[in-house]
């Protein structure tokens, strides 16, 4: 049995990779590859918030000048701040 096999056998569930994230009426709606719905969180209501960019593992979010990251389960990572000035 290969090794692969033998870790994703039985219940185990290989991890969740972001397919695709779409932003509706201040929401940002994170699915997987195969479009099933993996967590939604709030885009923000001021100009500068809402869908930062994202990965196959993170999706980042400007909520309030503040852009928070999260993983494909979405576990809140880390944040960071984000100027208001725009160069």
């Amino acid at each position: 049995m290969s090794i692969l096999k033998s870790l994703f056998s039985g219940s185990a569930q290989p991890p969740r990779q972001i397919g695709s994230v779409v932003v509706q009426s201040g929401i940002v709606k994170v699915y997987d590859e195969k479009r099933n719905h993996l967590f939604s969180v709030s885009a923000g209501s001021r100009p500068t918030d809402g869908l930062r960019g994202y990965t196959s593992a993170t999706v980042s979010v400007c909520y309030n000048g503040i852009v928070k990251t999260y993983d494909a389960k979405g576990k809140y990572l880390y944040s960071t701040t984000e100027s208001m000035k725009q160069k």
